[in-house]
């Protein structure tokens, strides 16, 4: 039977099944894999990823983990839902497994053939791009020397391109640093 039930009866199950009840959260790599396909597609600043979201339903949830599922290729990350100037940390990143990705994609293409002004990459930016295209997955150090860039304007360019949802990378790790402020 459906019944209906008050707004805090409904809090206390959404916090059981969005595993953030402290008696309820997973535990492990799988446990993160699990709440990455619960949350797959849901877009949130790229900090609050391993800032919030993941450290909440994951008991001592470690940043390995994320790695590990997205080197093996399980997971993987992106901006799918619009594209804009953002800091890096601020902008809205999604995680889905990566068996699912084809099915995003479709989805995300809708979403950015909305009517608007598109925003196109600086110079620098279409540069890294452009390299990218060229000759495929690079290190930074191989982008800044296919672009002959110094480094930080290869960083500049791959934040740009990450906020304007242009370039993903293999694993969190790539993304954590540019999240991580340079005096750390």
């Amino acid at each position: 039977e459906i019944a209906p039930v008050t707004a805090a009866e409904f809090l206390r199950f959404l916090a059981c099944w969005q595993h953030v009840d402290p008696e309820h959260r997973l535990e492990g790599p799988r446990g993160v894999a699990e709440a990455i396909r619960q949350l797959a597609g849901f877009e949130v600043p790229a900090a609050a990823w391993e800032g919030n979201v993941l450290p909440a339903r994951v008991r001592g949830y470690r940043r390995e983990w994320l790695d590990q599922l997205t080197t093996s290729g399980e997971i993987a990350w992106g901006r799918l839902w619009g594209a804009g100037a953002s800091l890096i940390r601020r902008t809205p990143i999604c995680l889905v497994p990566r068996e699912d990705l084809e099915s995003w994609m479709p989805l995300a293409s809708l979403a950015a053939a909305t009517p608007g002004p598109a925003r196109e990459p600086t110079r620098t930016g279409r540069e890294v791009e452009d390299s990218l295209r060229r000759r495929g997955a690079m290190f930074l150090q191989e982008i800044a020397r296919a672009t002959g860039f110094a480094r930080d304007l290869v960083e500049e360019g791959l934040t740009e391109l990450i906020a304007l949802g242009r370039v993903t990378c293999d694993s969190f790790s790539g993304l954590r640093w540019f999240l991580v402020p340079a005096w750390r």
